[in-house]
């Protein structure tokens, strides 16, 4: 129900915003992981967070736009989800 994002950046710095949102909108599990993801994040430091969380997708993209190709891990349906992207991408909004 917002129309932006809660955050804005400032040079390399997230800063937050302070409004209270629904989190009654989440169960109980989705909190769950939140919070677990929120504490393994703050137990490491930059370069392991930047590390575990920029693959070879974010790599490939050389400081560009990432490909969606790109994010999918290989195995046997990868080609199947690249054609599927391929037809549908046009249509699709996130």
């Amino acid at each position: 129900g917002v129309d932006r994002t809660p955050w804005s950046l400032s040079g390399y710095h997230i800063v937050g915003d302070r409004t209270n949102y629904a989190l009654e909108t989440f169960s109980a599990s989705e909190l769950s992981h939140f919070q677990e993801g929120f504490r393994k994040s703050r137990e490491l430091s930059f370069t392991s967070r930047t590390a575990a969380t920029h693959g070879s997708d974010w790599q490939s993209a050389d400081g560009g736009v990432m490909r969606y190709e790109d994010m999918i891990e290989d195995g046997p349906h990868k080609d199947g989800l690249i054609e599927y992207i391929q037809e549908t991408a046009r249509h699709t909004r996130l």
